[in-house]
């Protein structure tokens, strides 16, 4: 019925197919750490002393704009200010979408990008369309404020298809 319904408003003959999603998500138990508390700083606490022991990170968080504390700009500029040295990429609507930003246009290219990055920090704009799939990444990051569905988070969380900790502040 709703095919039928979008064909008739187009108004010309679109042909019509059908995708079957076979992918199955990792079988293997994931290692969640679940941080609680009115705010994610315990969990930034640990985040930070995990990119001082090396690892790469990848952080998923729900704002982006500078009065967002715990969004992408902020936490970029945090993590660039105690980590001159690492190689950090912000990945949100505005720098997928600005092309002077190392993030512009990555989304079709991700695995081979990301490789490149010491410490990523991703807005909702990665969580659903993209897999992640190179073994690069030594933990995942999530902090959610209760602005996305939690299918959207749970999303989120798995965009990296490895079987590396989890560790998730929700509001």
């Amino acid at each position: 019925i709703s095919i039928n319904y979008v064909k008739s408003l187009i108004g010309f003959y679109a042909e019509t197919w059908v995708v079957e999603n076979i992918y199955l998500p990792n079988q293997e138990q994931r290692k969640c750490h679940i941080f609680s508390g009115n705010d994610p700083s315990e969990l930034i606490t640990r985040l930070i002393t995990k990119i001082e022991d090396g690892e790469k990170t990848f952080i998923l968080t729900d704002g982006q704009k500078h009065k967002s504390k715990w969004g992408t700009r902020n936490l970029e500029h945090y993590i660039k200010k105690r980590f001159p040295h690492l190689k950090i990429l912000r990945i949100d609507r505005e720098s997928v979408g600005d092309p002077k930003h190392p993030a512009y246009g990555c989304i079709g290219n991700l695995n081979n990008i990301l490789k490149n990055y010491d410490v990523v920090v991703a807005s909702p704009t990665i969580e659903t369309g993209v897999s992640i799939d190179i073994k690069h990444f030594n933990s995942v990051w999530v902090i959610s404020h209760g602005v996305q569905t939690v299918d959207a988070v749970c999303q989120g969380i798995e965009r990296v298809r490895d079987t590396i900790p989890r560790y998730i502040w929700i509001n």
